[in-house]
């Protein structure tokens, strides 16, 4: 047995290349890899499974954006426990398109 430590390009080896296409996570025009176990951004190296969900990906588009989840809060103009309910139990519209301007801020669209 050998051992072998997971990356993100390890789990889409031998995959197809998509067209450019926007990543949920980085919301970037960005190439795309789909392989056994979902669709790897090449710009951002966040893989979108099937069983992806709102939550998770407003999550990592936090994580993206390099802020804490009381940053967030303040940002949203909620509290921090009501950040952590979005990304782990219900995510609403609102906060999803929220999220979705600030990553395209960021990336300067």
């Amino acid at each position: 047995m050998t051992d072998h430590i997971c990356i993100p390009e390890s789990l889409v080896a031998g995959g197809i290349e998509l067209k450019e296409s926007e990543c949920p996570f980085c919301c970037k025009k960005t190439k795309q890899k789909a392989g056994y176990t979902g669709v790897l951004c090449l710009g951002c190296n966040s893989i979108l499974s099937g069983d992806e969900w709102r939550g998770q990906i407003v999550k990592r588009r936090r994580e993206l954006l390099g802020l804490t989840r009381p940053q967030m809060a303040n940002l949203a103009g909620k509290s921090k426990h009501i950040i952590k309910h979005y990304e782990y139990v219900k995510c609403p519209d609102w906060y999803m398109t929220k999220t979705k301007e600030l990553m395209e801020k960021q990336n300067g669209k």
